[in-house]
């Protein structure tokens, strides 16, 4: 964040509840390894009744939110506030994880590791998005399935994306536009690319920035 824009930004605590087999003081995913981040969404889903009554005492005109509060645009909508979901993932992501089940749409959904190593049918041209059969398995039980702890990834982003009122894509037209489009093609939502998200040039760092042009010309 820009120094200049500081003082524009108001923060308001909301204390996370206490989960079984969370660490104490975690606030984000950062914070714990993969292993525990549902316990980290167990808690965030306790945060409804204080985000409620947050967003009746202070009524704002708008909520931007992302992955794990996806409970969030129904509790919103009850105080005709809109939402907007901030995806950190670029468009291909998006389309490569493609269209949820249920909503409207005649996608069958992926049941098994490999469907996901290769392009989906929903994607019209070559590409080599995909995931490797290991890095898949990793994660295909939480994103896909769930357990009895906490509900599934998918859940998450289906209820994200039947009430959210617009979605923001770290994305451009001049990076991706055919995964833009697919985008636009699989989520009946407005939708608004809002650039990469570059390293701010305010950064004084000489060695971030050194490295990043190193890496820049070998990925060119």
């Amino acid at each position: 964040m820009h120094p200049n824009l500081a003082s524009f930004l108001k923060f308001v605590k909301l204390f996370l509840p206490q989960v079984e087999k969370l660490p104490e003081n975690v606030e984000a995913t950062i914070d714990v390894p993969y292993e525990q981040v549902k316990y980290l969404k167990i808690a965030q889903d306790g945060l409804k009744e204080s985000m409620a009554k947050f967003l009746k005492d202070v009524n704002p005109y708008f909520i931007f939110f992302d992955f794990s509060s996806f409970w969030l645009p129904s509790i919103a909508s009850k105080f005709n506030t809109p939402t907007a979901y901030f995806s950190i993932f670029i468009a291909a992501v998006l389309g490569f994880f493609g269209p949820l089940p249920g909503l409207n749409n005649d996608y069958e959904p992926r049941m098994t590791l490999e469907e996901y190593t290769v392009s989906p049918k929903w994607v019209p041209f070559e590409t080599t998005v995909g995931l490797k059969l290991f890095e898949v398995s990793r994660i295909f039980e939480a994103s896909m399935k769930g357990d009895e702890d906490n509900v599934s990834n998918i859940f998450h982003m289906s209820k994200i994306f039947e009430h959210c009122d617009f979605l923001l894509v770290r994305s451009c037209s001049e990076f991706e536009p055919e995964w833009l489009k697919v985008v636009k093609d699989i989520h009946p939502k407005l939708f608004f690319p809002v650039g990469q998200l570059p390293t701010t040039q305010y950064e004084e760092d000489d060695t971030k920035t050194n490295k990043w042009r190193e890496m820049k010309l070998w990925i060119d």
